[in-house]
C-alpha cells in the first residue's frame, strides 16, 4: 500500500495518459473536435436563415406580380368576350379599330380612354 501511495505521489498529473500524451492535449483535442462542427453549424444556420428571408421577400414580390397579371388577364378576357362572334359590341369594336389602326374621319375628334 505504501508503494502504491509513493507511485501516486511521483506521478505528474499532466503527463498521465494511456498513450503517453498529456491529458491537457486530450481535452484540447476533444474541445476542437466538438467546437468546430458546432461553429460550422451555427454559421450555416445563419446563412440558411438569411437565404430563407430572401426567398420569402422574393415570393412576396412574385405574388404581387401574379395578382397584377391576374387583373390584366381578367380585363383581356372581358375584351375577348366583347369581341366574340356570339356577342359583338359594335361600339367597342369601333373603339379598338380607331385605337389599333389609327382610323378617323375628317373633322372627327377622338378621345381615348386610357383604361383599355
Amino acid at each position: 500500500m505504501i508503494r502504491f501511495m509513493q507511485k501516486l505521489e511521483n506521478r505528474n498529473p499532466h503527463r498521465a495518459s494511456r498513450a503517453g500524451r498529456p491529458l491537457r492535449l486530450r481535452w484540447v483535442l476533444l474541445f476542437v473536435a466538438l467546437a468546430l462542427p458546432a461553429a460550422w453549424l451555427s454559421i450555416k444556420s445563419v446563412q440558411d436563415y438569411q437565404a430563407l428571408q430572401g426567398f420569402t421577400a422574393q415570393a412576396a414580390v412574385l405574388d404581387e406580380k401574379l395578382s397584377g397579371l391576374r387583373g390584366e388577364n381578367t380585363n383581356l378576357q372581358i375584351q375577348i368576350h366583347r369581341l366574340s362572334a356570339n356577342s359583338i359590341d359594335l361600339d367597342f369594336l369601333d373603339e379598338r379599330v380607331r385605337l389599333v389602326l389609327g382610323l378617323a374621319a375628317k373633322g372627327e375628334t377622338i378621345i381615348f380612354d386610357s383604361g383599355l
